[in-house]
């Protein structure tokens, strides 16, 4: 089945040559090499290269990972633990484009399984996940994104622009550093934070979380744009005045049988939003 080859794929990624992938799955080393050269033969595109015992994987191995652990992950699911749990409920599987919208994902999920939807969810963070791909290719059955998809087939809502709040925070001194928690957010974010981060002294520190960063602010004190639902319950935290508008879509695919209930979910979506 093509699926070993993937988690075949995986495994050499985790074990870091094709001898110690055998091992671990018990096979023979021409077993490993065959299922991955079927696997190249069927993508098209080589995923790793060799150099007698030395294995590096390829850039495209590299951009390939990311859906190999999201199809072995529903593999699993499907052929383990669905049967068991499903029980007739329909699946519904939630991404986020962001890791600021995780929050509001989650609070999606908890409010459709509390008024008794009868669906089997699934929320998937996996932030490097082209969500407008995942959606049309049926990884994904909606998810929230900052850009509207230009792919045919998919169903687009606009929802009211998400506004990012610059905050400061004092480090353990009671002094605010010159540090800048940059998320890499993309589109307009990074337009926006290019034109502070060159009016303002100091320097960036990157990263790709949002809890993350704020985590790390709190801890060691600086500037960062963030949700209002973030920063909220946070002590010390100090609005600059200045802002971000990010836009912000749901999208569905237009053949996915619980389209009608886009409105509903927008509405849910805005409650929950004004409620934070």
């Amino acid at each position: 089945m093509q699926i070993e080859a993937i988690e075949t794929f995986l495994v050499i990624l985790r074990e870091g040559s094709f001898h110690a992938a055998a091992r671990s799955l018990s096979v023979a080393q021409t077993t490993v090499t065959a299922r991955i050269r079927a696997l190249e033969d069927r993508l098209g595109a080589d995923l790793f290269t060799r150099d007698g015992r030395r294995v590096s994987v390829t850039d495209f191995g590299r951009q390939f990972e990311t859906y190999a652990r999201e199809m072995v992950h529903l593999w699993h699911m499907a052929s383990r633990d669905l049967p068991g749990r499903a029980r007739g409920r329909r699946p519904l599987r939630m991404g986020a484009a962001l890791s600021i919208w995780d929050p509001l994902l989650t609070d999606l999920a908890v409010q459709l399984d509390g008024a008794g939807e009868d669906h089997l969810l699934t929320l998937n963070f996996d932030h490097t996940m082209d969500v407008h791909q995942a959606v049309a290719g049926h990884i994904l059955d909606i998810a929230l994104t900052p850009d509207r998809p230009a792919q045919a087939g998919l169903h687009t809502v606009a929802l009211p622009t998400e506004i990012l709040h610059l905050v400061e925070i004092a480090g353990p001194d009671g002094q605010v550093p010159e540090r800048f928690i940059d998320l890499r957010l993309g589109g307009v974010y990074d337009v926006a934070v290019k034109r502070y981060v060159a009016d303002a002294p100091g320097h960036s520190v990157f990263l790709g979380n949002c809890t993350m960063a704020l985590r790390y602010l709190r801890g060691r004190g600086g500037r960062g744009f963030f949700p209002q639902t973030f920063i909220t319950d946070v002590d010390g935290a100090h609005h600059l005045g200045v802002q971000i508008e990010m836009p912000l879509f749901l999208i569905f695919r237009e053949d996915a049988e619980f389209i009608d209930q886009a409105e509903a979910l927008c509405g849910i979506l805005n409650q929950l939003r004004d409620r934070g």
